[in-house]
């Protein structure tokens, strides 16, 4: 297992997005959103757990994966730059918190 879970087995970077250890020493950027769909059977709808897993040798790999997907759901360059500056105030978080390994 990484180091940088040694004392939580999930780091949450945002709403939906979290770093999960992988068996080795290897980490997972998780992703879980709640989505709504239409009924196969009817016209109503129901809402359901969407989760896609993406996994990474090193913690850094998946925090850059991080700043590209989280940036790519930017409209204008108004909110490109506050996505920016809220990564960048998670990076620092996560590098206060663990910068002893």
């Amino acid at each position: 297992m990484n180091k940088v879970f040694k004392n939580s087995k999930t780091i949450k970077l945002d709403d939906i997005y979290s770093l999960i250890p992988d068996s080795g020493n290897g980490v997972s950027l998780f992703y879980e959103e709640t989505r709504t769909r239409k009924k196969k059977d009817s016209s109503g709808e129901e809402e359901y757990q969407y989760v896609n897993q993406l996994y990474f040798t090193r913690v850094n790999q998946a925090l850059n994966r991080y700043v590209e997907l989280s940036q790519n759901n930017s409209q204008n360059i108004k909110e490109l730059i506050e996505q920016t500056s809220k990564i960048y105030a998670i990076i620092e978080n996560f590098n206060i918190t663990f910068k002893q390994y």
